[in-house]
């Protein structure tokens, strides 16, 4: 479903924040700021797209209608009213004189309709200059302006803009809804299944899982390595498998370190089990797999403090091998 397709409906299983806001949204009580907060992917840039169309829609119906111009521009972002900082892919934070610039924008008339719609997008990316500046502008904000903040880090917005905002805390998404969504764009059921299950509830990851070829390589690699010792005897064979992951140590650390979770939820009957998971790891008892999860972040501390990745990988092998072999009756 595209965001132009997008219904009041369509939010509404986000939470009871997220329900009340688009009930204040009906009733034309919205207020002129609004801080949504989430982790990346839950939808957050999403709603608020959602809520400048409806608010610059002009049609006489439910809005927003999509099919008028102003749904239309707001979508391409060209709609007059429609202000945001001008960024460029080089720029990292959201500079004072961004904010500036944009508030120099709302001090002028409005070309449609009177109301403007001011976008925030990223907004934890402003610095602490840029925040202080656009207080003002929050204290004052004038009938028909209304400030639409995203941030992933709540935290990182200055108390005294959150004081001024409406707070929506999004929740990540079910698990079924996600695999639901991927499924009708089109991904196979397994595929959809298995990001659902990784992505921890932010639809972002669940795509870039999917679409991230290397991740899969590193998985298979994982699972035919680490995941298949049995025994010390086993640890050369694999350690000899690895011998050419200098580049890529790092990012496989991480990739065992979120199939071992998703194994230890699986015994904990949470998910369903990995189906590459070997019979040994699909019986292990949760304890020791949390055992073996210890020695995988020990190894991560360690290759931060910048000890050789082969010395870490070879005393990984050896810990979760031994690990394995207490595990057989």
């Amino acid at each position: 479903m595209s965001n132009s397709e997008l219904r009041a409906a369509d939010f509404v299983s986000r939470g009871s924040s997220v329900r009340a806001l688009l009930e204040d949204l009906r009733l034309n009580r919205l207020p002129n700021a609004v801080l949504m907060c989430g982790a990346s992917g839950v939808g957050k840039r999403t709603l608020a797209d959602y809520l400048a169309r409806a608010l610059l829609c002009v049609s006489e119906g439910e809005r927003p209608c999509g099919r008028c111009g102003a749904c239309k521009r707001v979508l391409s972002g060209t709609h007059p009213d429609l202000l945001a900082p001008a960024l460029t892919p080089r720029d990292k934070t959201i500079k004072i004189d961004h904010i500036r610039e944009l508030l120099e924008q709302l001090s002028r008339h409005s070309l449609e309709g009177g109301r403007r719609v001011i976008l925030l997008k990223n907004a934890e990316r402003m610095t602490a200059q840029a925040q202080n500046s656009l207080l003002k502008s929050l204290e004052e904000a004038r009938e028909g302006d209304w400030f639409l903040l995203t941030a992933d880090q709540e935290s990182a917005i200055l108390p005294t803009i959150r004081s001024r905002c409406l707070t929506v805390r999004i929740p990540p998404f079910e698990e079924k809804r996600v695999r639901s969504i991927l499924i009708a764009e089109g991904i196979g059921d397994a595929a959809a299944e298995r990001a659902a299950e990784l992505c921890e509830g932010s639809l972002t990851r669940a795509r870039e899982l999917l679409a991230d070829e290397e991740d899969e390589r590193l998985r298979r690699m994982v699972y035919d390595t680490f995941l298949a010792l049995q025994s010390a005897a086993d640890a050369p064979a694999a350690e000899n498998r690895l011998k050419d992951m200098k580049d890529h140590f790092d990012r496989l650390l991480s990739v065992l370190e979120r199939e071992i979770r998703l194994i230890s939820r699986a015994r904990a009957g949470l998910c369903e089990m990995p189906a590459e998971a070997s019979s040994v790891w699909q019986q292990a008892p949760l304890f020791g797999v949390g055992r073996a999860l210890d020695h995988v972040l020990q190894a991560q501390r360690l290759r931060a403090s910048n000890v050789n990745w082969q010395a870490v990988m070879n005393g990984l092998m050896q810990n979760i091998a031994e690990e394995v072999s207490t595990w057989r009756p």
